[in-house]
C-alpha cells in the first residue's frame, strides 16, 4: 500500500526541519519533498497552499497504514520555532 502524506505545521513560525522516528523512516518512508528551507517562515495549515512538503510512504497492510496515520505524532515532528 502506497500513500502520499501532505506535511503541514500546526503553528506559524520559523521552519527548523522535520524529525522522524528512525525505524519508521527505514521501514516506511520511500521519498520526501520538503519545500521550505531551514529558517524560512511557515504558516499554520489552513489549506493546500500552506503545505510544507509531502512524504511517499509504503505499508504492508491497511491496518499498519491506519495505525501510522492515527499515531503520526509518534513518528513525525515538524519543528517550528
Amino acid at each position: 500500500i502506497y500513500v502520499n502524506d501532505i506535511l503541514h505545521s500546526d503553528v506559524s513560525g520559523t521552519f527548523q526541519g522535520i524529525e522522524y522516528n528512525e525505524s519508521f523512516r527505514r521501514d516506511h518512508i520511500i521519498g520526501e519533498a520538503i519545500y521550505p528551507e531551514t529558517g524560512a517562515p511557515v504558516e499554520t495549515f489552513k489549506g493546500a497552499n500552506n503545505a510544507i512538503g509531502s512524504l511517499f510512504l509504503r505499508f504492508q497492510t491497511s491496518e499498519e497504514l491506519e495505525h501510522a496515520i492515527t499515531h503520526q505524532r509518534e513518528w513525525l515532528k515538524v519543528v517550528v520555532e
